[in-house]
């Protein structure tokens, strides 16, 4: 498996692996739809180019494991406190986003993106931090195997909706 920076070009394939995770984890258990029309709403593609345009920035690692030359993951991270949650201080870093398209769930994407991850955070950050919708059950299952602690309870807006989430941490010393 090789993990490498997201570039623009692979906007189109990073947003088939959110749509079709979002899909299978989240499918009738959010009270709130948001994220899921966000993820089919035929224009996330482009919006999610013009994101990956503008890297690199300072603060931000944007990910994507492939194989076989098929994207099967991807994890965004982010250090700049502008750029966090409220419940990520600033001597810690944000795993902002990890997803693995269905397919590829138990393989070691998961595992991949946060060692590669976690090897790109500056060295002063002490913990990395996440927060992961309450309704995930594949995503704490995964968290808690990788060594993610269960920390809080926050609540996360992305993609036009409000979540609660479980605040999940792992020491980086």
């Amino acid at each position: 498996m090789n993990v490498r920076s997201a570039r623009p070009e692979d906007a189109a394939r990073v947003a088939t692996v959110s749509r079709t995770s979002c899909e299978a984890v989240y499918e009738g258990m959010l009270a709130d739809e948001a994220l899921l029309e966000a993820v089919r709403d035929p224009a996330f593609p482009a919006e999610l180019r013009t994101w990956l345009e503008r890297l690199p920035l300072p603060g931000v690692a944007y990910l994507l494991a492939e194989r076989d030359d098929e994207v099967v993951g991807f994890a965004q991270y982010l250090w700049s406190p502008a750029n966090t949650e409220p419940f990520v201080g600033e001597d810690e870093a944000l795993l902002h986003s990890l997803y693995a398209h269905p397919d590829h769930w138990g393989t070691g994407v998961g595992t991949v993106l946060v060692d590669a991850g976690r090897e790109r955070l500056p060295d002063d950050r002490r913990t990395l931090r996440l927060g992961v919708l309450k309704p995930n059950e594949v995503g704490v299952g995964f968290y808690e195997s990788y060594g993610f602690e269960r920390t809080g309870e926050a609540v996360v807006e992305t993609m036009g909706g409000a979540y609660d989430c479980w605040v999940y941490s792992l020491g980086l010393d």
